[in-house]
């Protein structure tokens, strides 16, 4: 699908919104916190970075029906706001306060 919203919450998943057909294409694992920052890579259109009240960043590939997180980092901070550099994939940028 080419219309994809993605969805976090409070209940700790990730959900993969079809916006063509209206419904949920996909419910990611809990993650490890309440899912409080999302944002979707501007090069690697696959790619979300997800950030949780519990201190973790991860990177996941949508394309993985498996939900599971490429990348994770432990912060030990609440993670308010994530964003990636958009001309390197691998360079990402959190928000965080401390616990």
């Amino acid at each position: 699908t080419t219309h994809v919203l993605a969805s976090g919450s409070a209940d700790k998943r990730i959900i993969l919104w079809d916006l063509d057909e209206a419904k949920a294409a996909q419910i990611l694992p809990e993650r490890d916190g309440e899912v409080q920052a999302l944002s979707w890579h501007p090069a690697e259109q696959s790619f979300i970075l997800t950030g949780t009240l519990s201190g973790t960043v991860e990177v996941i590939d949508c394309r993985e029906d498996s939900g599971s997180p490429s990348a994770v980092w432990k912060l030990g901070a609440q993670v308010e706001q994530v964003s990636s550099y958009v001309h390197c994939k691998s360079i990402l940028f959190p928000k965080y306060t401390d616990l």
